[in-house]
Protein backbone atom coordinates (compact mmCIF):
# COMPACT_ATOMS: atom_id res chain seq x y z
CA UNK A 1 0.00 0.00 0.00
CA UNK A 2 2.58 2.18 0.78
CA UNK A 3 5.09 1.47 -1.89
CA UNK A 4 1.75 2.47 -4.64
CA UNK A 5 1.71 5.65 -2.54
CA UNK A 6 5.11 6.40 -2.77
CA UNK A 7 5.08 5.32 -6.72
CA UNK A 8 2.51 7.69 -7.48
CA UNK A 9 4.17 10.69 -5.56
CA UNK A 10 7.20 9.22 -7.98
CA UNK A 11 5.22 9.66 -10.93
CA UNK A 12 3.84 13.06 -10.31
CA UNK A 13 7.04 14.47 -9.49
CA UNK A 14 8.33 13.78 -13.26
CA UNK A 15 6.27 16.08 -15.60
CA UNK A 16 4.81 14.98 -18.80
CA UNK A 17 8.08 15.35 -21.62
CA UNK A 18 7.55 18.35 -23.78
CA UNK A 19 7.64 15.71 -27.18
CA UNK A 20 4.53 14.17 -25.61
CA UNK A 21 2.92 17.30 -25.21
CA UNK A 22 3.98 18.54 -29.07
CA UNK A 23 2.66 15.37 -30.58
CA UNK A 24 -0.77 15.45 -29.19
CA UNK A 25 -0.87 19.62 -29.66
CA UNK A 26 -0.26 19.28 -33.63
CA UNK A 27 -2.43 15.82 -33.70
CA UNK A 28 -4.90 18.00 -32.58
CA UNK A 29 -4.56 21.06 -34.61
CA UNK A 30 -5.09 18.54 -37.57
CA UNK A 31 -8.07 18.14 -36.42
CA UNK A 32 -7.20 14.29 -35.74
CA UNK A 33 -8.46 11.52 -33.16
CA UNK A 34 -6.50 9.11 -31.74
CA UNK A 35 -8.79 6.77 -33.64
CA UNK A 36 -8.08 8.19 -36.62
CA UNK A 37 -4.04 8.01 -35.93
CA UNK A 38 -4.42 4.58 -34.77
CA UNK A 39 -6.23 3.58 -38.53
CA UNK A 40 -3.82 5.75 -41.14
CA UNK A 41 -0.68 4.96 -39.09
CA UNK A 42 -1.57 1.27 -37.89
CA UNK A 43 -0.28 1.82 -34.56
CA UNK A 44 -2.54 0.83 -31.67
CA UNK A 45 -4.41 3.68 -29.70
CA UNK A 46 -2.61 2.68 -26.36
CA UNK A 47 0.61 3.26 -27.92
CA UNK A 48 0.05 6.86 -29.42
CA UNK A 49 -1.38 7.12 -25.87
CA UNK A 50 1.66 6.42 -24.07
CA UNK A 51 3.41 7.94 -27.02
CA UNK A 52 1.08 11.31 -26.03
CA UNK A 53 2.10 10.72 -22.49
CA UNK A 54 -1.06 9.51 -21.23
CA UNK A 55 -1.00 5.61 -20.79
CA UNK A 56 0.44 3.65 -18.03
CA UNK A 57 3.70 3.00 -18.94
CA UNK A 58 4.22 -0.22 -16.51
CA UNK A 59 2.40 -1.91 -19.38
CA UNK A 60 5.48 -2.21 -21.45
CA UNK A 61 8.80 -3.79 -20.58
CA UNK A 62 10.50 -1.11 -21.74
CA UNK A 63 9.17 2.55 -22.48
CA UNK A 64 12.37 2.70 -25.61
CA UNK A 65 9.90 -0.13 -27.28
CA UNK A 66 7.85 2.75 -28.30
CA UNK A 67 10.77 4.06 -30.44
CA UNK A 68 9.09 2.26 -34.12
CA UNK A 69 5.68 3.25 -33.16
CA UNK A 70 7.23 7.01 -32.72
CA UNK A 71 8.83 7.00 -36.22
CA UNK A 72 5.57 6.06 -37.82
CA UNK A 73 3.84 8.23 -35.80
CA UNK A 74 6.11 11.37 -36.16
CA UNK A 75 6.00 11.25 -40.13
CA UNK A 76 2.33 10.78 -40.18
CA UNK A 77 2.40 13.82 -38.16
CA UNK A 78 4.93 15.71 -40.56
CA UNK A 79 7.17 16.08 -37.98
CA UNK A 80 11.03 14.77 -38.44
CA UNK A 81 11.33 11.84 -37.11
CA UNK A 82 15.51 11.84 -36.00
CA UNK A 83 14.79 14.92 -34.20
CA UNK A 84 11.74 13.77 -32.28
CA UNK A 85 13.40 10.31 -31.30
CA UNK A 86 15.99 12.24 -30.41
CA UNK A 87 14.09 14.11 -27.77
CA UNK A 88 12.01 11.26 -26.57
CA UNK A 89 14.81 9.43 -25.75
CA UNK A 90 17.06 12.56 -23.70
CA UNK A 91 12.96 12.68 -22.02
CA UNK A 92 13.43 8.91 -21.23
CA UNK A 93 17.11 9.27 -19.96
CA UNK A 94 16.26 12.54 -18.02
CA UNK A 95 13.23 10.90 -16.06
CA UNK A 96 14.82 7.34 -15.38
CA UNK A 97 17.80 9.79 -13.73
CA UNK A 98 14.65 11.63 -11.88
CA UNK A 99 12.92 9.02 -10.89
CA UNK A 100 16.31 7.01 -9.77
CA UNK A 101 16.94 9.94 -7.53
CA UNK A 102 13.53 10.07 -6.10
CA UNK A 103 13.17 6.45 -4.87
CA UNK A 104 16.81 5.82 -3.95
CA UNK A 105 16.40 5.60 -0.36
CA UNK A 106 18.09 7.86 1.85
CA UNK A 107 21.16 6.75 3.02
CA UNK A 108 22.43 6.70 6.36
CA UNK A 109 26.03 8.02 6.99
CA UNK A 110 28.59 5.60 7.82
CA UNK A 111 29.20 7.31 11.44
CA UNK A 112 26.32 6.23 12.95
CA UNK A 113 26.32 2.96 11.34
CA UNK A 114 29.25 1.52 13.01
CA UNK A 115 28.48 2.70 16.60
CA UNK A 116 25.17 1.60 16.39
CA UNK A 117 26.61 -2.02 15.53
CA UNK A 118 29.44 -2.13 18.14
CA UNK A 119 26.23 -1.01 20.91
CA UNK A 120 24.34 -4.27 19.57
CA UNK A 121 27.36 -6.15 19.46
CA UNK A 122 28.49 -4.99 23.24
CA UNK A 123 24.59 -5.54 24.16
CA UNK A 124 24.79 -9.24 22.94
CA UNK A 125 27.96 -9.93 25.10
CA UNK A 126 26.55 -8.84 27.88
CA UNK A 127 23.16 -10.47 27.52
CA UNK A 128 24.74 -13.40 27.07
CA UNK A 129 27.18 -13.33 30.35
CA UNK A 130 24.64 -12.20 32.06
CA UNK A 131 22.56 -15.31 31.45
CA UNK A 132 25.45 -17.37 31.62
CA UNK A 133 26.19 -16.08 35.29
CA UNK A 134 22.09 -16.81 36.11
CA UNK A 135 22.63 -20.19 34.55
CA UNK A 136 25.34 -21.70 36.36
CA UNK A 137 24.41 -20.20 39.63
Amino acid sequence: MEEDKRGRDLAQAVTIPEISLRLQYVREAKGLSLREAEAATRVPVHYLRLLEGRGDSRLLSDILDLVPFLRTYALFLGLDPEETIAQFVQSVHTKEDALSELSAPPSTPQSTVRPMLLLISLASVVLIAVLWLIRKS
